[in-house]
């Protein structure tokens, strides 16, 4: 998730510099971003980055009740919550309707708790996502 943050944190520090220093700068910046990729130093870094990434990946434990929670989902709950009407889009409706953020908008993002009650013997105790967000009043507290 934190790689993900970064992303986009990434992609919004790009809009805004592009948009308020415009074309030429963002020129400017994009070759300094190209030269400073092309070092074999920071070229370095980010392989044993990414090879610890890795590493570790597979080591991680998820305690969550739901398996996956689609993006659609939540959308239905949130549109139900706030009392207004969701509506299926087609591909490139969604590209139109979200600009930027629609490679975001049809992410699902499933993890599985099978490991972590295979290996440490956890069960979830809890009702889901999905439930919880859906109890009334959850977002008055």
């Amino acid at each position: 998730m934190r790689y993900k943050l970064t992303f986009v944190v990434g992609l919004a520090v790009g809009y805004v510099l592009g948009t308020r220093a415009g074309r030429e700068r963002y020129e400017q910046l994009k070759k300094s971003a190209r030269q400073v990729a092309q070092n074999p130093a920071v070229r370095n870094t980010a392989e044993t980055a990414a090879h610890q990434g890795r590493q570790y990946a597979g080591k991680a434990y998820h305690a969550v009740a739901d398996k996956a929670v689609p993006m659609r989902d939540l959308a239905e709950l949130f549109a139900r919550i706030l009392k207004v009407e969701t509506k299926s889009l087609t591909p490139d409706e969604v590209g139109a309707h979200f600009g930027w953020m629609a490679m975001f908008a049809g992410l699902d993002m499933p993890a599985s708790s099978a490991k972590t009650q295979a290996e440490l013997g956890w069960k979830p105790k809890e009702i889901g996502v999905l439930a919880d967000l859906g109890q009334r009043g959850y977002f008055a507290r």
